[in-house]
């Protein structure tokens, strides 16, 4: 019988959310908050008061919570009946397309934009 080797782990499927990796990607861990829904790869999270990870822009005890953050892959963190948090991985640096990346709808992203640049994330216009 022959061995098998090679096999599929993942596949990379390119998109439009980093726009160069000059300045250099890094990554994070996250603690998703739970209820949150699926939260899409390019989501701005921010760390709240009680030290879990929200859509940045989310109110949480009635603060909007700031950006600390991209998140690198779609999350699902469930439905209103989820307890517990979600774990994943955030880029803390890095330049990504202003087009691929998502608030809170109560906020716009422009907003945030100075505080990210602090950060060492910057936003570029593309054209798609």
């Amino acid at each position: 019988m022959a061995e098998v080797l090679f096999h599929k782990e993942s596949e990379f499927t390119p998109d439009s959310l980093i726009v160069s990796t000059k300045i250099g990607l890094i990554t994070k861990g996250a603690k998703l908050a739970p209820k949150q829904g699926i939260l899409k790869r390019g989501s701005l999270i921010g760390k709240a008061a009680d030290s879990l990870y929200y859509l940045t822009g989310t109110k949480v005890s009635d603060v909007p919570t700031g950006v600390t953050g991209v998140l690198t892959d779609d999350t699902d963190t469930g439905e209103a009946t989820a307890t517990d948090p979600v774990v994943t991985t955030q880029y803390i640096t890095g330049d990504f397309n202003r087009d691929a990346l998502y608030v809170h709808e109560t906020v716009n992203l422009e907003d945030y934009e100075d505080e990210l640049r602090k950060l060492g994330i910057f936003m570029q216009n593309t054209i798609n």
